[in-house]
């Protein structure tokens, strides 16, 4: 059996129903549950028992047919179970941000809350955060690309990090190159191999070849879900985020390890723009610094990144007052622009809403020191426990390995011992086979030379009985003859005798 990992937006189903168009191929795409074996423990994980499912129906076809799965499970889920198994186990990625844009596209089509516009769907995020303190309802959108974010990067953090080059498979390269296709094809049939080679499930007639009439077949219909993948489409996407959205890329980077993330993005072939870069390590800009300068970036560098940690309630109140900062700071420039310039009368009214906004801006100012500094200590408990936590971790994952170690020790023991038994019984029974067909074929030379004198004799036998048959007739006839003439002659010398009795017996 196999798996292979992807969230979403590689193409998933055009690969699923791909592989399964192969006749020694089912490939399920985006279920946890197969339900093959009803009455199994429901105690255990989901992925182990999805894995299971795929064993039993593998079993239950007597290794006629192969099946898999892609789409459904996370990494740290599914791939332990498919170790397990020695199952293979692939997966397929994506330029993260031509990702993050289909991502997010199709997920602003299922939230719904908002009408973005179909040219520019980034253009009410952009515009200095208007629309989403105008509408509530855009902060849910925010929060889903934030999640977004973190999923993508971590899953490519895993995949990059664990996983070698060839059992990764390019979305940008798998649907337009037929070559590309054919080799990630014959990687996954690979593994597969491996793991029909170790079952107990006797192997039928899988080849797992993959044809060029498969091939042509699968590309028949010319260029399917082709998408722009060069880097140039990622600098134009990247380039319509807004401030915040860049943001949380950077910080999902950033929690997978910021320089060391974009260096494996581009030696896997996937550059970040340039722009992506300058936010890597950066925080938002104090508000007192965007009160001094409005044109001020909206982060600035520094040398240490903070510790990651989830979206909070207080992180979400800071964005929020940091945007009422950004509308009330360009409200207060405005002003001023227009009255230096001479554009507006009124000019003791206008000084007055000048200061009302600026003492608005500094009680909001207040108001984000006090989140800030709630924020720091909340976020250090949280670090504390994180590194809590990774250390538990640490410690199990040290056990665990022992036991692993353990564990795959005695599995290649006893895998070599069987390995060994099945060998000598396989040995004994060809040499046990030879004898019987040797044995076979001596009776069976026996009957035939028996058959053939026994099939001569009765020919022999037919012919001299014939011959005795027709002998016996004309002895039987002759002697009716004869038998015939003596019986008249005797009747003929009874009735003369009997006339001789009867004239002695008149005389007397």
């Amino acid at each position: 059996m196999f798996y292979i990992l992807t969230c979403g937006s590689t193409a998933s189903i055009w690969l699923s129903r791909t592989l399964s168009r192969h006749p020694e191929i089912v490939c399920f795409h985006g279920i946890k549950s197969i339900a093959a074996d009803p009455g199994s423990a429901s105690g255990e994980p989901t992925a182990r028992q999805f894995v299971r499912d795929l064993t039993q129906l593998y079993m239950r076809s007597d290794g006629e047919c192969l099946f898999g799965g892609i789409h459904g499970f996370g990494a740290a889920e599914i791939a332990p179970e498919i170790a397990a198994v020695e199952g293979a186990f692939a997966a397929m990625i994506r330029h993260p941000i031509t990702r993050l844009n289909s991502l997010f596209h199709r997920e602003s089509a299922n939230i719904g809350r908002i009408d973005l516009p179909s040219d520019d769907i980034y253009l009410p995020f952009r515009d200095s955060g208007a629309a989403l303190a105008a509408d509530s309802a855009a902060d849910i959108y925010t929060r889903r690309f934030r999640e977004l974010c973190a999923s993508v990067v971590a899953e490519d953090s895993f995949i990059l990090k664990t996983m070698s080059e060839p059992d990764i498979f390019r979305y940008e390269r798998i649907v337009v190159e037929p070559d590309y296709f054919r080799a990630c094809f014959e990687r996954l049939a690979e593994g597969c191999r491996r793991a029909m080679a170790v079952s107990i499930v006797r192997r039928g007639a899988i080849t797992l070849e993959c044809p060029q009439a498969y091939v042509d077949g699968v590309f028949a219909a010319g260029v399917i879900n082709q998408k722009n993948s060069g880097s140039a489409m990622a600098e134009e996407i990247f380039a319509r985020w807004p401030h915040a959205f860049k943001a949380m890329f950077a910080e999902s980077l950033e929690e997978e390890g910021g320089r060391d993330a974009v260096e494996r993005y581009r030696a896997f072939g996937y550059p970040l723009p340039e722009a992506a870069l300058s936010f890597a390590g950066r925080r938002r800009t104090p508000p007192a610094a965007r009160l001094a300068d409005p044109d001020a970036p909206l982060f600035v560098g520094y040398e240490q990144s903070p510790p990651a940690a989830a979206p909070r309630a207080s992180q979400t109140a800071l964005d929020q007052s940091f945007i009422l900062v950004d509308i009330l700071t360009g409200l207060t420039v405005g002003l001023v622009k227009a009255l230096n310039d001479g554009l507006l009368s009124g000019r003791d009214a206008i000084l007055a809403a000048v200061r009302e906004n600026q003492a608005k801006v500094e009680i909001i100012r207040l108001l984000l020191l006090e989140i800030r500094a709630a924020d720091v200590l909340e976020q250090h408990a949280f670090v504390t426990r994180v590194r809590e936590l990774e250390a538990n971790i640490d410690a199990d994952r040290a056990a665990f390995a022992t036991q692993a170690a353990a564990l795959q020790t005695t599995f290649d023991a006893e895998r070599a011992a069987a390995v060994a038994r099945i060998r000598e019984l396989e040995g004994q029974l060809a040499a046990e086979r030879d004898a019987f067909v040797a044995r076979i074929r001596e009776l069976e030379a026996n009957t035939d030379a028996d058959r053939a004198a026994f099939a001569s004799q009765t020919a022999a036998l037919h012919t001299t009985f014939d011959a005795e048959r027709a002998a016996a007739v004309a002895r039987i006839r002759e002697l009716e003859g004869q038998l015939a003439a003596e019986h008249d002659a005797f009747v003929a010398r009874i009735r003369e005798l009997e006339g001789h009795d009867s004239l002695r017996l008149n005389g007397s």
